[in-house]
């Protein structure tokens, strides 16, 4: 269990933090079902790297860790592998992420079940080339637990990070003793773990960077804020906000009765995507003013359908349920 803990030393202390793996194993040891099995945990991971060697949260000294762990039998290995594999490309391209593969097949010399890494390696081959994803064999880095693969994602310098991965964990099928638990099984089952995301906050510190300081407009937890220019207006601004939510848009409107310079500066601050102005000769006309973070110059008399048609087409999931259906 020591190989499989987070152990930190300090004022010749030493503390000792188990990972989530070992739950998703005593789970897995004691569950007389089917295979295979699958385990979602999420888990803050510390890493005893010195001060100098920090960098934001690109590198941090904890970081938060979104795991799935797979039992699965060696006729079910491939098809986890491709499904976890597609999961895991999908997430990268969704996100618009430039990223490079890479598989470490190198064990060390202490390593876990070293019997099973030909054929563990034979499984990641195998599973690259049929989600026809370009990779590199890394051979510098070896891993005392399994094969893994990782995605590197580049950044505005074009430095890699680390991000998403998938390694088989040949430690702890054996340590468990997951074939003895299951009844009428012959052989030890496969451990599988992947992230899609690998640490959440270099994640989301790529992702900002990215997009220049800010959230891609279908993941800004506020696309649309609407400020009417009088209460005789407020009526109307409804309306439009109705008709935004109806496309599954996060709208809101500022009532407040504050200088309306001041409520565009905090919006800007805040990052929201759209803002919209209504008057009363927006109503009359049933238009909008229109000012994106993006084009600080205001817009007017713009139609409203129009606008609903770019917000449709910048919000990402809603263009991807249309070609859906169209399919």
């Amino acid at each position: 269990m020591r190989e499989q803990s987070w152990i930190v030393e300090k004022e010749e202390e030493e503390y000792v933090l188990p990972s989530t793996q070992l739950s998703s194993a005593f789970f897995a040891a004691s569950a007389l079902c089917s295979f295979p099995l699958r385990f979602f945990e999420s888990e803050k991971r510390f890493s005893p790297a010195a001060s100098d060697q920090l960098d934001g949260l690109l590198k941090s000294q904890t970081c938060e860790m979104s795991n799935a762990y797979l039992f699965c039998l060696t006729e079910q290995v491939l098809h986890e592998l491709i499904s976890s594999l597609q999961f895991i490309e999908e997430t990268v391209k969704v996100f618009g992420f430039e990223a490079q593969w890479y598989l470490y097949p190198k064990a060390e010399k202490n390593a876990a079940a070293k019997k099973q890494w030909p054929q563990a390696i034979a499984f990641l081959h195998e599973a690259l080339k049929f989600c026809h994803l370009n990779y590199q064999v890394e051979e510098a880095f070896s891993s005392w637990r399994g094969p893994r693969i990782e995605v590197k994602l580049f950044d505005s310098l074009n430095r890699q990070w680390k991000g998403p991965q998938l390694e088989f964990d040949l430690f702890s099928a054996e340590s468990f003793a997951l074939a003895s638990q299951a009844k009428g099984l012959q052989s030890t089952p496969w451990v599988i773990r992947w992230t899609a995301l690998g640490s959440t906050e270099r994640w989301i510190a790529l992702l900002i960077e990215q997009n220049e300081g800010r959230l891609p407009f279908w993941l800004a937890p506020e696309q649309v804020r609407i400020f009417p220019i009088g209460e005789k207006v407020i009526e109307y601004a409804k309306k439009i906000q109705v008709l935004m939510l109806n496309q599954n848009l996060r709208v809101a409107i500022d009532k407040r009765q504050h200088p309306l310079a001041e409520k565009i500066y905090d919006a800007t601050r805040q990052r929201v995507p759209y803002l919209v102005i209504v008057g009363d000769k927006e109503e009359r006309e049933n238009r909008l003013t229109v000012r994106s973070f993006d084009d600080k110059t205001a817009k007017t008399d713009v139609e409203i359908k129009d606008f609903l048609a770019l917000l449709s087409k910048e919000n990402l999931f809603d263009q991807q349920n249309a070609d859906d259906k169209e399919h």
